[in-house]
């Protein structure tokens, strides 16, 4: 039996309002594309949300240092008067759980790794990728 136009609608309504992050097709296609090609999610998805929170992490560091140094009077201005400082990340949709899970983590240094422990990494991952790349187009 084909569904109905209403219980389409219906399906499609539940999925596009669900506050929740449990029922939206954007999580239940990576948990799909995690079973199906974990090393994939694990290249395209994980290793890219570790980079991100570690240079987030970098980078409000940074943040506090300055407003620190501003405070003790060891800069020139910048920071001054005490201000609250914010911090904007713009990241696609397919990362914020995998962030959010890896900036909720103490900030330990036995667990949390720098960006440049992270980048080596991911950069003989692209090499690989290439290599595969070249050897897909060779074949053709």
């Amino acid at each position: 039996k084909s569904p109905s136009e209403k219980e389409l609608r219906e399906f499609m309504e539940s999925i596009l309002n669900d506050r929740s992050g449990k029922n939206d097709l954007l999580t239940k296609s990576m948990e799909e594309l995690g079973k199906v090609f974990p090393s994939l999610k694990r290249v395209i998805i994980e290793e890219r949300d570790e980079f991100m929170v570690a240079k987030l992490r970098q980078t409000a560091r940074g943040l506090l240092l300055m407003m620190q140094q501003s405070r003790n009077g060891s800069t020139g201005g910048a920071g001054a008067g005490g201000k609250e400082k914010v911090m904007v990340a713009l990241v696609g949709a397919g990362h914020c759980p995998g962030m959010l899970e890896k900036l909720m983590q103490d900030d330990d240094d036995d667990v949390i790794r720098r960006p440049e422990e992270i980048l080596p990494g991911i950069l003989e991952t692209k090499k690989r990728k290439v290599g595969n790349d070249e050897e897909i187009a060779s074949l053709v």
